[in-house]
């Protein structure tokens, strides 16, 4: 009598209308493998990290499900009957570009999960249950939120036609048994894990710094291009999106895309009196170098300062500005100074020996 009930329970008509009843399920029907989807989110101008997300399964007690008619009891994890091969990991790379602010970038990582009947040959029909996650690594890549989901997973094993048993349908819930996963809507049947790399207000981890040239002094050429050079060292192989910034009235801004920068990379930009560039996708630990072509001081008689002191640091905060300022004031020649003197001095003495003589003429009339 018991083990007809299971069957009952594991057939495919009575697993579907379970799923629908109870809301919180997501069934796969006769499947060897099951995707898994992965999403990063950004603020809409920050470049795909470069990094690999790693899933794992995990070992799950027996319990049961469900209440009245529909509770169903699941057996415990037997090893080896859903795994995950090292080598299905979801990768991004700046090559996937700038990710999208409001959808974030998809990835599918195809037939990452592996069904396997043949361990159950010597195991009761039932229901097994086991735990999908997406693995946290201890050296985390900074700046990005990881997700800390649990994905119930739960085996249908049925005996097939002709002898032998088999998975005949796999059925899916997130987090406690009775939550409800994905609501109906075109997600359904989604295995999915989102890390948030700076989009959440809550993971504010990625900042942006704003490089502004300014022109002092009578002979500053305010229309003048002044050459700077920018390196950012963060991780290895990361890019930085680069865009130039023209503002507007009423405080609004345009932005415009030049070339990006690549970690341990210099770039060089060149900017005019009052125009600004801005760097996206700084992490806290990034170190930023910003020189500015040696040649306007040294040769053309710059005075070069950087409102941070030396050009270099660290962004914690959003909208972090540095400003360099190109000073040049006028400087009365030494030469043309010299070269006069001795007559100026003439022409005071002539000026003092006229007085007198004017004096005494008076005084002898």
């Amino acid at each position: 009598m018991k083990k007809r009930m299971v069957r009952v329970l594991t057939s495919a008509a009575l697993t579907a209308a379970m799923v629908m009843s109870m809301g919180g399920m997501t069934a796969f029907a006769e499947v060897s493998a099951i995707d898994i989807q992965k999403v990063v989110t950004t603020d809409g101008k920050t470049y795909a990290p470069n990094t690999s997300f790693s899933f794992e399964v995990l070992s799950a007690e027996a319990g049961s499900f469900g209440e009245g008619n529909q509770k169903v009891d699941y057996y415990g994890s037997v090893n080896g009957g859903l795994t995950i091969s090292s080598d299905k990991t979801a990768s991004y790379s700046p090559a996937d570009g700038i990710i999208d602010g409001d959808d974030g970038l998809k990835k599918t990582v195809v037939g990452a999960i592996e069904v396997n009947d043949n361990v159950f040959a010597d195991q009761p029909t039932g229901v097994y249950k086991y735990v999908v996650k997406e693995v946290i690594p201890e050296d985390k890549y900074e700046g990005i939120k990881y997700d800390e989901t649990a994905y119930n997973v739960y085996l249908y094993v049925t005996e097939k036609e002709g002898g032998g048993k088999e998975v005949s349908s796999v059925v899916v819930t997130e987090g406690d048994n009775n939550d409800i996963i994905n609501n109906g809507d075109e997600k359904t049947g989604e295995i999915l894990f989102t890390n948030d790399y700076g989009k959440d207000s809550d993971n504010d981890k990625t900042h942006d710094l704003t490089i502004t040239k300014e022109v002092t002094g009578a002979l500053g050429e305010k229309n003048r291009e002044f050459e700077i050079s920018v390196k950012i060292d963060g991780v290895n192989g990361e890019k930085y999106n680069v865009v130039t910034v023209v503002k507007g009235g009423e405080g609004e801004e345009d932005e415009t895309p030049t070339s990006p920068l690549t970690s341990g990379e210099v770039g060089t930009y060149y900017l005019k009196d009052g125009e600004s560039i801005r760097i996206y996708g700084l992490s806290e630990n990034d170190q930023y170098t910003v020189v500015e072509n040696e040649k306007y001081a040294v040769e053309e008689g710059y005075t070069v300062t950087y409102s941070d002191e030396d050009g270099k640091g660290t962004v914690s905060a959003d909208d972090t500005e540095l400003t360099i300022t190109n000073h040049k004031d006028a400087v009365t020649p030494t030469g043309i100074v010299m070269t006069f003197a001795p007559y100026v001095a003439l022409i005071g003495l002539a000026g003092v020996f006229a007085a007198t003589f004017l004096r005494k003429r008076r005084e002898d009339f």
